[in-house]
């Protein structure tokens, strides 16, 4: 390995992904309470000889803990306020705070206390930092920089004091510091092959979904031509064709979406949610057709949104896709859109038996038919994945033979 490639492995990523920043908030919730647990624990095995000093040592470090744990609720809530890139380097820079806050209260600490409380405090923090690593190993740079923070200042400081640990602990310290350095290249060096190889697939999948766009935009424009000249007797016909070229559109427009959401800013705009359903209806009418089934629509005029005009798409095309596949023959499907106060409502109303699992219908692959067709089982959970992004509140009730998936979205006015 060449100095510039080892360089470029010790800065921070240019650019980072949805889930590579949503994975560090997740799990940094679950740590950031066991740092809190540990640093009471260490003030209450310290209290008769750093009462006061404890103390506020554990105050600091609860109170950056709550900081950080309020960032990533915020993430949870907000993630499209700002860019991939902000949301990391916010994560960043908060973790770096509370590593230099430990670091320097911990030698502080071991100045001050004797022996034994040394190599108490020590292990304490070789243990809090052997958890913090797996939680941070998934960036090797923010891991490898954190334990640095922690670790070198605090060798530093037991190798000047004058005690019966003055060598034994340092040399404990280098060796736990390097075991964590090579848990983190073996970890990164694993998950690289891995990346590289699902990077690989992804790309592959992308490459044969936007291969399959022209050919199938070609085959709906030359299909309306024929349905026009169409006699009554082929007519039917045309309309199955024309349905399934619908059902794989919708399908390849999933797969885009899929293969680029964790890539791409999605960014919105003031959006005609009214003019949009009344299209996507439009184009699931020859699908509903072909299956028996009556799409009815209820649309209020010009309701606007801000939104992702892709996004909404894919929430109101996976619902009517839904519905039809799900729905009992002959039954009727409603499409309502109207205004409800401050809120906007979109319902999909269709005929068949009741959702059981009412939260389970949104995970990935879940089907409550098991003798159902297969299908991507990307629909319903990217429904889920985009509501929670936008802060769009979703629910299914079922009624008189009725599921009905709700969806409440804020207007532009109740945004001002």
């Amino acid at each position: 390995m060449n100095l510039k490639t080892t360089i470029a492995r010790l800065t921070p990523p240019q650019n980072v992904s949805q889930t590579h920043i949503k994975t560090l908030y997740e799990l940094s919730e679950k740590s950031l309470l066991a740092v809190i647990v540990i640093s009471i624990l260490t003030a209450i095995g310290v209290y008769k000889i750093l009462f006061i000093e404890g103390f506020l040592w554990v105050s600091i470090i609860i109170f950056i803990a709550l900081l950080r744990l309020k960032q990533a609720k915020n993430f949870k809530r907000y993630a499209d306020k700002h860019t991939f890139q902000k949301w990391y380097k916010t994560f960043l820079w908060s973790a770096f705070i509370m590593a230099s806050t430990i670091s320097v209260v911990g030698i502080i600490f071991l100045a001050k206390v004797d022996d034994l409380h040394q190599l108490f405090i020590v292990s304490i923090f070789i243990g809090y930092l052997a958890g913090g690593t797996q939680v941070l190993i998934i960036d090797r740079y923010i891991s490898i920089v954190y334990n640095s923070i922690i670790l070198i200042p605090m060798m530093i400081g037991v190798a000047l004091f004058q005690t019966e640990f003055k060598i034994i602990l340092p040399l404990l310290i280098i060796s736990f510091f390097l075991s964590q350095i090579m848990i983190i290249y073996q970890y990164t060096a694993k998950n690289n092959k891995i990346d590289a190889l699902l990077e690989e697939n992804k790309r592959f999948i992308g490459d044969t979904v936007h291969q399959i766009r022209t050919p199938l935009t070609v085959i709906m424009s030359n299909l309306s031509l024929i349905e026009l000249k169409t006699n009554d007797n082929i007519l039917p016909y045309t309309k199955q064709i024309h349905a399934s070229i619908n059902l794989l559109s919708n399908s390849y427009e999933d797969l885009s979406y899929w293969l680029s959401h964790d890539t791409i800013e999605y960014s919105r705009k003031k959006i005609n949610l009214s003019s949009l359903l009344k299209e996507r209806t439009v184009f699931f009418t020859p699908i509903a057709e072909v299956n028996h089934k009556d799409l009815t629509q209820t649309i209020e005029e010009d309701i606007s949104i801000i939104a992702n005009a892709i996004e909404i798409e894919r929430i109101i095309d996976n619902n009517l896709s839904n519905a039809i596949k799900h729905s009992k023959d002959r039954s009727q499907i409603k499409v309502l859109l109207e205004r409800n106060g401050s809120h906007i409502l979109l319902q999909f109303i269709s005929e068949g038996s009741p959702i059981q699992d009412k939260e389970k219908i949104f995970e990935k692959h879940y089907s409550e038919n098991t003798l159902s067709k297969r299908n991507l089982g990307l629909g319903l959970s990217m429904v889920k994945e985009i509501c929670e992004k936008n802060r769009i509140a979703y629910s299914i009730t079922s009624q008189a033979h009725q599921n009905i998936f709700t969806y409440r979205l804020e207007s532009p006015q109740s945004n001002d």
